[in-house]
């Protein structure tokens, strides 16, 4: 389902916001801008396509100052909608964190994320991370 316009209109000005926010290394208003942005989407956020990108921006907004359990709880939120399981930095970003823990989960999500960007997701990356899914 498509959001109506107004509201879109008014996620894009918040997200806009949040953008410039990051770009200036101001994390916490990023995070809140899209914060608000999610909070205007329409129960059940489900049903509404392409909406994963707020979810994965509030991630990249906590991966970016450091918050890395915050960062992570959003990133798999992002990935569980259909459109975010197909984003290669939230890929890139979960098998990141199941890297040392989970080795199995890290080659999926990252091989994933190597196969959605044929493999400039991990141009600006660790090089281990790369090396970890060559022979896949």
């Amino acid at each position: 389902m498509k959001l109506d316009e107004k509201l879109e209109t008014r996620i894009y000005d918040l997200t806009a916001v949040g953008d410039e926010a990051g770009e200036n290394g101001d994390y916490d208003t990023q995070i809140e801008k899209y914060g608000e942005a999610w909070t205007i989407v329409p129960e059940p956020k489900s049903e509404y396509e392409d909406v994963h990108w707020i979810l994965g921006n509030i991630a990249e907004g906590y991966y970016s100052k450091g918050d890395m359990a915050n960062a992570k709880k959003y990133y798999l939120e992002a990935i569980a909608y259909p459109d975010g399981a197909e984003d290669s930095l939230n890929n890139l970003r979960v098998g990141q964190f199941y890297f040392e823990e989970d080795p199995v989960l890290a080659k999926k999500y990252l091989t994933k994320a190597r196969d959605l960007s044929e493999g400039r997701i991990f141009e600006d990356e660790d090089p281990k991370y790369g090396e970890f899914v060559k022979e896949v």
